[in-house]
């Protein structure tokens, strides 16, 4: 298995988990994808339980229509402890954030935005700028394989994404 692969393997991991509302799952796969990346094993234990408690919330804002704002910023403030743990620039979490309630609400060309520019500014070199497009295209792709409970569609379509990452050694750079 190449690293795209396994990449591919665990984000997938996680979708599913969080499907099925395994928070435990989703805990424990974010943990190897922060490892995976290169991300010391204190520092990913940390942002890994940040990013369970976000799905968490998430959940909780997709059930619960009345408190539905609350759970939302719950849920960006997991984000942002994120975004502050990881050291990444101050406004991918606010994008990675806003592409979540998008995708909850079936804006799906918001979605696409919220992915395209989080992925323009979670690339540092500026002159890579095809990068970010296909990377927003292709994690968008496997998005909708997920929905369509596609797991071949969902990993392909990873698997492209994180072959792009790993080419352009953007380390730093966390999508769960």
């Amino acid at each position: 298995m190449n690293d795209s692969s396994k990449f591919a393997s665990i984000q997938t991991a996680i979708w599913w988990n969080h499907d099925n509302k395994n928070y435990a799952g989703v805990e424990k796969n974010a943990f190897d994808l922060l490892v995976l990346l290169g991300y010391n094993m204190q520092l990913s234990k940390s942002v890994s339980k940040h990013i369970r408690k976000a799905y968490f919330f998430y959940d909780k804002a997709e059930q619960n229509k009345k408190k539905r704002e609350y759970f939302f910023t719950k849920m960006n403030g997991c984000n942002i402890k994120i975004g502050i743990i990881l050291g990444i620039n101050k406004r991918l979490p606010v994008y990675y954030g806003k592409w979540w309630i998008c995708f909850m609400k079936h804006k799906y060309l918001k979605v696409a935005y919220y992915l395209l520019v989080y992925h323009f500014f979670g690339f540092k070199n500026l002159r890579k700028i095809v990068a970010p497009i296909l990377c927003g295209l292709f994690i968008l792709a496997g998005l909708f394989g997920h929905n369509k409970k596609n797991k071949k569609m969902n990993i392909f379509f990873l698997e492209i994404y994180w072959a792009i990452i790993i080419r352009l050694d953007i380390k730093y750079f966390v999508i769960y």
